[in-house]
């Protein structure tokens, strides 16, 4: 469905649980989607699952052990190494970390979005 669509049922979606609401004669109606059958595609059956997009990060196989309690996951690395960039060039910071193994036409057009969209960054802690 496109956003006009939604938009003429008075529907909201919430992508993260796969899960529709929208107003219906008899009270709110709501379309809920299967998440195992969404993992599943999502994890390893997708057509393109050996694809390599631009922000690749290394392909390897999760960790089946549960962490300790207070001890967070590790963090998907960028495959090879990263450079700190500074899309102002008036200020030392902020600074983006930019992956090595990118061309320099991709690399320039990362940090020309990144300099348009400057205010949608959260440079501090909002309390």
């Amino acid at each position: 469905m496109g956003r006009g669509t939604l938009n003429k049922f008075g529907a909201a979606v919430h992508q993260n649980y796969l899960c529709m609401k929208m107003p219906g004669p008899a009270g709110v109606i709501t379309v809920c989607g299967d998440q195992d059958a969404e993992r599943r595609i999502d994890y390893g059956h997708s057509p393109h699952s050996d694809a390599k997009m631009i922000h690749a990060v290394g392909n390897h196989e999760a960790n089946e052990a549960k962490a300790p309690a207070g001890v967070r996951p590790a963090r998907a690395e960028a495959e090879g190494g990263t450079h700190a960039v500074a899309v102002d060039p008036a200020h030392l910071e902020p600074v983006f970390q930019i992956g090595d193994s990118l061309s320099l036409e991709a690399e320039a057009v990362i940090i020309k979005v990144l300099q348009d969209n400057m205010d949608m960054f959260a440079w501090s802690p909002a309390y």
